[in-house]
């Protein structure tokens, strides 16, 4: 449960940082706190609902084996028979498909 946590805070922070631009400048902050809330809490539905519908089998496969079961690259990869940079590619792969839909999913794509 603990990297499945991990896995929505680093979304949550590339997420935020492609779209708040206070990021970049902490003078000034276009995103009011109440919305920051309600869009978190629209990201995380929209996560899940990504990792169920926009991932190829293999990838939900993979996300699921090491944020939700906290399997390591290296065990997923003895599991599946390919080599941990396999894994690693895959999973990176998975996290932009997630981002993708998410800039889609919460109404702001680019």
């Amino acid at each position: 449960m603990r990297k499945s946590r991990a896995l929505i805070d680093e979304i949550e922070v590339e997420f935020f940082d492609f779209f708040d631009h206070s990021a970049a400048r902490p003078d000034q902050n276009p995103v009011k706190s109440s919305a920051k809330y309600s869009a978190k809490s629209s990201v995380k539905t929209a996560i899940k609902t990504a990792i169920d519908e926009a991932l190829t089998d293999r990838q939900r496969e993979f996300v699921e084996e090491y944020y939700f079961e906290g399997l390591t690259i290296y065990e997923i990869s003895k599991r599946h028979g390919v080599c941990p940079p396999s894994v690693s590619r895959t999973l990176g792969r998975a996290r932009k498909n997630i981002f993708r839909v998410l800039r889609y999913a919460i109404g702001r794509g680019r």
